[in-house]
């Protein structure tokens, strides 16, 4: 029996890490010129009152000078969080063509409701031109409270 009960607890364990982000870019058929390699976010699932780290690797086209980065957040289809960042804040500029990352730390309030949520992130240049676009699904997770773990 008390093999069982651990294998069970083990197994609610290992269900518990696993990931829970997606991501996909706005338009499968526009030309980007920041062309997003992928998103990572850390922990995932984001647990509220504590710090989050989104991690953006992408691929310049061209040299950037600067711009914005414009973030939607939604709870259950409505938009809960909107900001509006200079691009120079989540990375170093000039972004020359080639590889980059955008990076954010963002602290969770412990009263963010658990679930999941959505943030749309639009990058444009300083002429306001879009550069990319994408949809970052990810989970809020409560702490977990279970025997101390």
């Amino acid at each position: 029996m008390k093999i069982m009960m651990l294998v069970l607890c083990l197994s609610l364990l290992a269900i518990g890490v696993k990931a829970s982000s997606s991501w996909s870019l706005c338009s499968s058929t526009e030309d980007y010129r920041v062309a997003v390699k992928d998103v990572s976010i850390n922990p995932d699932p984001v647990i509220r009152g504590n710090d989050a780290l989104f991690d953006i690797p992408a691929v310049a086209k061209e040299t950037i000078e600067g711009g914005t980065v414009s973030l939607q957040v939604y709870y259950l289809g409505m938009r809960v969080h909107s900001e509006q960042d200079d691009l120079c804040v989540r990375t170093t500029c000039p972004i020359s063509p080639g590889e980059f990352s955008i990076q954010s730390k963002e602290a969770l309030p412990s009263y963010t409701p658990p679930g999941a949520y959505r943030l749309d992130m639009r990058i444009h240049n300083l002429d306001g031109d879009l550069l990319s676009c994408l949809k970052i699904n990810f989970r809020i997770s409560a702490p977990d409270t279970f025997l101390g773990f």
